[in-house]
């Protein structure tokens, strides 16, 4: 039942995902920079990958700093690598996201 659920919504092992997780101390530019990042995926995503969010993680903050978080699906890493890889070269350019962190994580085993 598991494997039929898995393949019918593209989770691992049928396609790959990542994970992008946009954090930092103040809530309006945590925001506006994973908006951001996300206009920049959808620019060299090329069909190959399905983008979700962003959306608030789960938990919203946690020590302090604000979460938002965003979900890559893609046949291949491959793919998903080359979409990340270039988004964050565009995204590290603009120095008005300079107070947050990206971290990503390949197919996270936890979306929280």
């Amino acid at each position: 039942a598991e494997s039929s659920f898995r393949k019918a919504l593209g989770y691992p092992p049928f396609k790959r995902l990542a994970r992008v997780l946009i954090k930092g101390n103040s809530e309006e530019l945590v925001h506006s920079s994973s908006v951001k990042f996300r206009a920049i995926l959808d620019s060299n995503k090329r069909g190959e990958v399905d983008i979700l969010g962003p959306v608030p993680a789960p938990f919203k903050k946690i020590r302090g700093k604000y979460r938002w978080h965003t979900i890559l699906k893609g046949g291949e890493a491959k793919a998903l690598n080359r979409v990340i890889k270039r988004s964050l070269q565009i995204f590290s350019l603009d120095k008005a996201h300079k107070g947050v962190q990206v971290e990503i994580d390949v197919d996270p085993l936890s979306l929280l």
